[in-house]
């Protein structure tokens, strides 16, 4: 039976309005990436977060593939941080601890904090215990002033049991990888054989920025919403697996996996016995199933080993003449299915588009 709404306590004219939505100078924008990228690939729950909402809800709020629940984030660009300046940058979290929306998780994302400030310096993800007493009594009354300067948040329930309840629920997490660190977490550790692979991967860092940057432009400032979801109608999100696509789409030197169909598998298609038509669906077929392997949240360290070892045997002086059927001979078969998405002339097709990516 259907339980009743009204029973479940769900209120259908809940409203949030948007505020302090804001443009940041790019040494806070690197802080805002590092904060998605941690949500992507570091946080507990990161495979219960599908989307991104940038600069609507807060800085960073990761969101769920049913778009009702949050994992949200203020991130803060200030290396060494007092406790009345951290307790003055949670107030974002605290409006939206106080909202009718459901948030799970409040994170204050920083480059550092006073190491005076913690009873102990060996952490980067601490709670409001780690902190020494006089330093959380700091971060309280940076919080309650702060507060108190907002219009959007009710006067009234500043108050010390929702404070402390709200800071239990707190983490602070201390940015400690560099750009280079949260991309090869995109790709599950592996190492290529990139030239310049440090500066290559800060580049696609830079470009996820510029890409994250991008979706702050829209002006939300003001608007109500009434659930979640809303944020979805605004184009202020990114996915997973967009950014998944444009870190492999850099990796192979291609703007978009479906620009154009590579060369080596045009040659491979002119060997077998397909009209146009055929080859055509043949051709859509290995894009869809690649495209599937990309978004398989389970299979991510098998794809990106497979990527690994076809860009190295590309690279390989025994693969110069190498077509991509010789190539594919080359690979280990347990590793072709590790990939439940992947035929034979899906993985001739991957061969083939990085084969073509290398110079």
């Amino acid at each position: 039976m259907v339980k009743s709404i009204i029973d479940e306590g769900y209120n259908f004219y809940m409203a949030y309005k948007i505020t302090a939505s804001e443009r940041t100078n790019e040494k806070a924008s690197d802080t805002e990436t590092k904060a998605l990228l941690y949500l992507m690939n570091f946080h507990p729950r990161k495979d219960d977060i599908d989307f991104f909402v940038i600069d609507f809800f807060n800085d960073v709020t990761g969101t769920n593939c049913l778009q009702d629940e949050a994992f949200d984030v203020q991130a803060k660009g200030k290396n060494n941080m007092n406790p009345k300046q951290l307790g003055r940058a949670l107030v974002t979290l605290f409006k939206n601890y106080l909202s009718d929306l459901r948030f799970v998780d409040y994170i204050l994302f920083v480059n550092g904090i006073s190491s005076s400030s913690l009873l102990k310096d060996q952490k980067n993800i601490l709670r409001i215990e780690d902190f020494a007493p006089k330093a959380q009594k700091a971060i309280v009354e940076g919080l309650k002033a702060e507060a108190k300067k907002k219009t959007y948040i009710q006067q009234d329930l500043i108050c010390d049991d929702k404070i402390e309840n709200f800071l239990q629920q707190i983490s602070f997490v201390i940015n400690d990888r560099t750009k280079e660190e949260y991309i090869r977490a995109i790709m599950q550790g592996e190492q290529f054989v990139i030239d310049d692979s440090d500066l290559y991967l800060q580049k696609i860092f830079d470009e996820i920025r510029k890409t994250q940057f991008a979706k702050k432009i829209p002006n939300v400032e003001g608007i109500t919403i009434k659930y979640l979801s809303d944020f979805s109608k605004f184009n202020k999100h990114l996915s997973v697996n967009e950014i998944k696509l444009l870190v492999l789409s850099r990796l192979l030197n291609k703007n978009s996996l479906t620009e154009s169909v590579p060369v080596s598998f045009v040659n491979y298609l002119a060997s077998i016995n397909k009209n146009a038509i055929e080859q055509k669906e043949l051709i859509e077929d290995c894009s869809s199933k690649i495209f599937l392997m990309v978004y398989d949240k389970n299979n991510g360290s098998a794809y990106w080993k497979l990527f690994g070892d076809i860009y190295s045997l590309v690279k390989s002086p025994q693969c110069i003449d190498a077509n991509i059927e010789m190539i594919y001979q080359l690979l280990p078969r347990e590793e072709i299915l590790a990939i439940r998405h992947l035929d034979r002339n899906a993985v001739l097709y991957f061969i083939a588009l990085v084969k073509d990516s290398v110079k």
